[in-house]
């Protein structure tokens, strides 16, 4: 008996990716989209600058959570699905 390596029902296991954060920059506390694919999963976060975000939408294609409190300035975004890491993406932390 051998394992199938094709057919295997469409799988993939493609890390998420993101292609967009809409605004681009906000201040902390505000809203903003994280846009791109393969966000489903049991185990996901989105981190600014390795600070965690509260998320409180999760679909395939797009993340809506708010900005963490940390540094002002340019930060890299990246989400992480049951261990597997996007790209990262700049955003910018803007003042009060």
């Amino acid at each position: 008996m051998g394992l199938l390596a094709a057919g295997c029902g469409g799988l993939d296991f493609s890390p998420p990716a993101i292609e967009a954060i809409l605004p681009d920059h906000a201040r902390t506390g505000e809203t903003v989209e994280v846009v791109g694919e393969r966000f489903l999963g049991s185990d996901r976060v989105v981190s600014f600058g390795g600070q965690s975000a509260q998320v409180m939408l999760w679909q395939e294609r797009r993340a809506r959570t708010t900005v963490p409190a940390g540094p002002m300035g340019a930060t890299l975004v990246v989400v992480m699905v049951d261990g597997q890491r996007s790209n990262a993406v700049t955003f910018t932390v803007t003042g009060p």
